[in-house]
């Protein structure tokens, strides 16, 4: 919760009463919340805060939108938000930037949030199945879990 705060008002409200981020790991929770909700409230519609439904309930708490990868990076491409704080991993803040327009912004507020999934998947063999799902079925539509490095590899 103290990260989603930190991204609000340090990147996007430029809140001149912005602490470094020892000092955001040192507010209660409730002191927090109530910055968070300041800080949605100084923003209103120009900010949307999104969260995986495996975050913790203190963040689920403070977003505007809840569910899984898919249906967050929809709603990240039909909002009109300015900010978009995604909290969830990198590949999902990569495909809400992918979806955005050219006039918003995608924040990940934990820049080292990974996905096990997307972070084993080994290039060379992403491209062998590629090759045969293209030679038996045409261009592949997949779902899946890779980072955009991966996926501008193949």
């Amino acid at each position: 919760m103290r990260i989603i705060l930190q991204t609000i008002e340090k990147r996007i409200v430029m809140h001149q009463k912005a602490f470094e981020f020892e000092q955001y790991d040192q507010l209660q929770d409730e002191a927090c919340a109530q910055r968070i909700i300041a800080a949605k409230n100084i923003l209103g519609k120009r900010a949307v805060i999104l969260a995986h439904h495996y975050q913790c309930d203190q963040i689920v708490a403070q977003a505007d939108a809840v569910g899984d990868s898919f249906a967050l990076s929809r709603r990240a491409s039909e909002t009109e938000a300015k900010f978009i704080v995604f909290c969830g991993v990198h590949f999902m803040a990569e495909t809400a930037d992918l979806l955005k327009s050219a006039d918003q912004k995608v924040f990940l507020p934990n820049v080292d949030a990974g996905c096990p999934l997307a972070e084993m998947a080994n290039i060379e063999n992403v491209k062998t199945a590629w090759g045969k799902i293209q030679a038996l079925t045409g261009d592949p539509v997949s779902y899946t879990h890779l980072t955009l490095p991966t996926i501008y590899s193949v």
